[in-house]
């Protein structure tokens, strides 16, 4: 029966969608002034999660290499967060030095790029 399940998922990408809606996303989530913690993200909810996760309304964007998916707060810097000063945030987010503004809230990174995740 694997074997069967297996060759379906390779033939019909429709069928490896449906598979991956229902799978949970776990990721390190680097809250502000506390230390990382790993959360597990349902994908059938994954709006309500992660908005209660950063404290608002979401912004989804690539890492500077590409390979990881952050997720953090679009209002933060409205709302005045803190800069989030965990190192692996700070790794994987470009530098004042190319020209960009320290991330700030709390981060989660998924360590898949944003093309292959199934949002």
């Amino acid at each position: 029966m694997l074997g069967f399940l297996l060759i379906i998922i390779i033939l019909c990408p429709k069928t490896t969608h449906i598979f991956l809606e229902t799978m949970t996303i776990t990721a390190p989530l680097y809250p502000i002034g506390a230390p990382k913690g790993t959360v597990h993200i349902d994908r059938d909810t994954f709006l309500a999660q992660t908005q209660g996760m950063v404290g608002g309304l979401i912004q989804i964007i690539p890492s500077k290499d590409k390979k990881k998916t952050l997720i953090m707060n679009e209002e933060g810097r409205i709302y005045g967060l803190e800069e989030n000063h965990h190192e692996e945030v700070k790794s994987v987010w470009f530098t004042k030095e190319d020209g960009a503004l320290p991330l700030v809230g709390n981060v989660i990174v998924i360590d898949s790029p944003m093309h292959e995740l199934d949002l």
